[in-house]
């Protein structure tokens, strides 16, 4: 299994342990390298993690962005057992496996989704209470569920969420963010980010090691990623249809081979 990222090596970024920051390597598979809808690539072996004998490739196709990009979120805002996680657009590829990791680590976790449909498939996931909230107006629920605030928020939204988000969050508390669905100009709100010391942290892809931590986490049956439907490869664009709707939960996987 290739992890999304190719990453050089040999650069600041590389030898500082932060390979997904490299910005030397060729880029993501997909994006920048032809090659993430095809039945075979050639790769570099630095770039593999080794896929345990009786992993299926519907589930490893769903650990490099989906799992292991939520645990990279969950490492840059430094989670610890018993605090309170909110993630947005929670029934998401990203965030779902975001709320599932949150529980697995210990915290309790309040979810915002947009539509009421996917809210037992998000609380099936782990999630204490559930905010449904189509026009991101949510931080009113999560400060009645947290008064405080919760210690740690992971947006996976962006623009559209991120001023409720950071209205969400208690003094002092951290905002990983790693989605933006949305590119327009996002209110940051700077005054909250002041006077409540947050920590607004970017957050981008994974790393080999968290890779590799995502399969031993399936792999030992510890965490089962949530797949929302398995397309064939020809039915691409049905595909990509299907992931635009509110109402898909968990990360959509295509079958080359």
């Amino acid at each position: 299994m290739l992890n999304q990222r190719l990453a050089c090596g040999n650069c600041a970024a590389c030898t500082r342990g932060e390979p997904n920051l490299c910005t030397r390597g060729g880029g993501f598979y997909g994006e920048d390298v032809a090659g993430g809808y095809a039945e075979y690539v050639i790769a570099r072996a630095s770039n593999a993690v080794h896929l345990p004998v009786g992993l299926s490739t519907q589930t490893a196709a769903t650990l490099p962005c989906g799992v292991a990009t939520g645990l990279h979120a969950l490492h840059r805002a430094g989670l610890t057992a018993g605090e309170t996680v909110l993630v947005t657009g929670a029934n998401g590829g990203v965030g779902i496996h975001a709320v599932v990791l949150a529980r697995l680590f210990g915290a309790a976790v309040i979810a915002v989704i947009r539509s009421a449909e996917v809210e037992d498939d998000v609380r099936a996931a782990g999630a204490a209470e559930v905010v449904v909230a189509p026009d991101g107006a949510f931080h009113r629920a999560v400060r009645a569920w947290a008064p405080d605030g919760v210690d740690v928020a992971i947006e996976c939204v962006g623009t559209p969420t991120i001023a409720a988000t950071l209205r969400s969050v208690r003094s002092g508390g951290r905002v990983a963010v790693v989605g933006n669905v949305d590119p327009s100009a996002a209110d940051l709100g700077l005054g909250l980010v002041i006077l409540k010391e947050l920590s607004v942290l970017g957050s981008s892809h994974a790393t080999p090691a968290e890779l590799a931590e995502a399969v031993e986490l399936v792999s030992s049956g510890r965490l089962a990623p949530v797949i929302a439907r398995t397309f064939p490869l020809e039915q691409a664009a049905e595909a990509h249809a299907f992931a635009e709707h509110a109402t898909a939960t968990g990360r959509v996987v295509l079958r080359a081979v």
